[in-house]
């Protein structure tokens, strides 16, 4: 969870954005469905629901304020994302295609400061 969390910071997102309590649990929660072999993960059947209940909530809202805090990382820093990422894309990466990306930083340790 420190590692999410020193990326969102790199894009200068702090706690006055919903998304950063929530980006590190989906983090979390997408890393244990990979470590179990689980082939598609579905943010919308698989993350944003748990997420949801942990902080008595709609998934919709889970999805929006994780939505928001991306695009917020692509406006404050979009060299960065494109690092964490590990390709350039064109536009703001998809909330499914940051938190991968995320994963597999800190599981190969790929985290530049």
């Amino acid at each position: 969870m420190n590692e999410t969390v020193m990326i969102l910071r790199r894009c200068h997102i702090n706690v006055r954005y919903k998304g950063y309590k929530y980006i590190p649990d989906a983090v979390e929660i997408v890393s244990d469905l990979m470590d179990h072999n689980i082939d598609t993960i579905r943010m919308t059947k698989d993350v944003y629901p748990v997420i949801a209940e942990k902080y008595h909530t709609s998934p919709g809202n889970i999805e929006a304020a994780i939505r928001n805090t991306i695009e917020k990382c692509w406006k404050n820093d979009k060299s960065y994302v494109q690092e964490v990422l590990g390709y350039k894309p064109l536009k703001c990466p998809s909330n499914m295609e940051f938190i991968d990306a995320i994963v597999f930083c800190i599981k190969y340790n790929r985290i530049s400061e």
